[in-house]
Formats: C-alpha cells, structure tokens, sequence
C-alpha cells in the first residue's frame, strides 16, 4: 500500500490530475489524500470520483496561526507553507499509517515506486537531490541542494521532529523569493541531515528527475521503457510547464530541454493534460483555469533576457 498526498489549486487541476492517473497506472493498491486549495478544485475532484482518494477541503487544516499568516503570502507561498500541515493532518488521523510521502501537482510516474521505496530501510525522511546539470550548479545556493517536490517520511519520532520543526519555519518565514538563506519551504531542507539522524538522499536519478538536471543525463527509450544513463525513469517534474490551450503546450522556460526529450518526456504529458482538459470541460464546461497568458509569458521572456545582457 502506497501512501502519498499532494495540494493544488484550480490553475494547478489538469497537472494534479494527471498525476492521480499516474499513480493509478503504476502504484496499484494505494492512498491518495489531496488538499484542495479552493473550492473549485475541490468540486471539480469530488465530481470526479477518482479511485482511492481522500479529498481534504483547505478549512480541515487551517488553524490559528495558519490563517494569520495567510494574507501576508501569495497563493504559491501559502501552498507551500500548507504542505507540513497537510502531513501532520494526514498522520494525526492515520495512526497506523506507516509511511507517508508528499508529491508536487506537477510530478508523474512512468513507472511504480517500488525501486524509490526500497531505499528507506531503516531511514526516517528521504530527500531527493537537484542534481543540477553544470550550467545550472550555482542555483544550489539560491534553490537548495534538495527540491521539496518529493519528500517521504516514516512515522517515527525522527520524522515527527522533522515535520514540526519544518512547521515552524515555514509559518515563521515562506517567501518566494531568496533571503538569508531561506526560499520557500526548500532551503530548510538543506540542514536536515545536520539535525535529524535517518535522513537519506535518494541515490536513484530517476526519482524525481527535472528539467533542471536534464543537461546532465542521457535519456533514451528502450523496449518502450525510458532510461536515465541506462536507470529506469521513475518520477518525472514538468516544473514551470506552461498550458497556452487545448493544443499548445510549453517546457519550462530557461532549461535545456532537447527535441528527443520533448518527444519522449513531454510529448506523451502533453497528450494526458488534452485528455483531462477535455475531461474536466464534460463535468463544468465553464471551468477555464490553469491556461497561462502567452502574452504575458513572452514579455517575462523578454525581460528575463534583457537582464541578462545587461
């Protein structure tokens, strides 16, 4: 029995979507709890019926000092401060729930976990390296030697500790932005290994892949399986992949993203996000969120490389 949990909101529906349908395909016999960011998301879900998911409406987890801090953060930087609190929620009320692990919106399984699961051992936390290809090794200052996207934890004291310190710091500061030391909820991963015994980095690249570390690999089909320097792909993160329409579909901007890997990794998301596009349009035809504005994207496009020639 797997067991893993994720949050999103409405812009984010078609991406979580289709990582339910990738845990179906893959996981067979699992748990799926996800925090609905808006009401809209959570409608939309429980319309949907999808096998084996637990449906978390947002005022389930929102205490005191969540609320507080609510306003002073946008919608990315509130999730992101959620997803401690949705861990601790999930284990509260899962007592004998023995492993739990958190998975971004925007992941998707090519293949079961099972080779990701068999390094926990006797480990509490797992984390999942960057793994930056060399043009982008000094993002590990700004960006954090590990992407909070997947995160597993056991439930023992040990990760417990982990969790609630995690809590702490992310309601005390969570910005999108670098300060300090801090972005996020992701550079406080860095220092868990220092504080916490039972902290493993996963040794397999194919967890958690992204198109950060895409430069540094070789990627390949063999007998309709995708490799990673000869390793079978577990886990993949379309990170900052934008949706223009029903047809039009971009990788994250800035990455080294080849045409091979376009047509091995992307093309095949693409045809998923298609299906659930229309999919969700059957159930609310006047649901229109999770496009982004092309417009828009090219004038970030543009300043983004204005200052860079500065």
């Amino acid at each position: 029995m797997y067991n893993f949990c994720t949050l999103f909101d409405k812009n984010y529906l078609y991406k979580g979507v289709a990582l339910c349908n990738s845990i179906f395909r893959h996981c067979g016999s699992f748990r799926l709890w996800i925090l609905c960011m808006d009401e809209e998301t959570f409608e939309i879900l429980k319309k949907m019926k999808l096998k084996n998911v637990e449906l978390v409406h947002l005022t389930e987890i929102e205490d005191a000092e969540l609320l507080a801090v609510k306003k002073t953060r946008n919608p990315g930087e509130y999730a992101w401060t959620c997803k401690s609190y949705l861990l601790l929620f999930i284990l509260k009320n899962n007592k004998k729930l023995e492993v739990i692990t958190y998975l971004d919106s925007d992941l998707y399984f090519f293949e079961s976990p099972q080779r990701i699961y068999k390094e926990l051992k006797d480990n509490s936390v797992m984390l999942t390296p960057h793994r930056f290809g060399k043009e982008k090794m000094h993002w590990e200052k700004t960006r954090g030697r590990y992407n909070a996207g997947v995160i597993i934890f056991k439930n023992d004291d040990v990760a417990m500790k982990c969790l609630k310190e995690w809590k702490s710091d992310c309601l005390a500061w969570c910005f999108e932005r670098y300060e300090e030391g801090k972005l996020g909820d992701q550079l406080y991963l860095n220092h868990w290994n220092e504080k916490f015994s039972g902290v493993h980095d996963i040794e397999n690249v194919g967890a958690n892949l992204g198109p950060w570390s895409l430069s540094k690999y070789e990627i390949m089909l063999n007998n309709n399986e995708i490799l990673v320097d000869g390793f079978p792909l577990s886990l993949f993160h379309f990170h900052a992949l934008k949706i223009f329409s029903l047809f039009s579909f971009e990788p994250a901007f800035g990455y080294n993203v080849s045409k091979k890997n376009i047509t091995l990794l992307y093309e095949p998301y693409y045809a998923e996000l298609k299906r659930i596009i229309l999919n969700v349009n059957d159930i609310d035809e006047n649901f229109n969120f999770g496009f982004s504005d092309r417009i828009s994207f090219y004038r970030r496009v543009k300043d983004f490389i204005s200052k860079i020639l500065q």
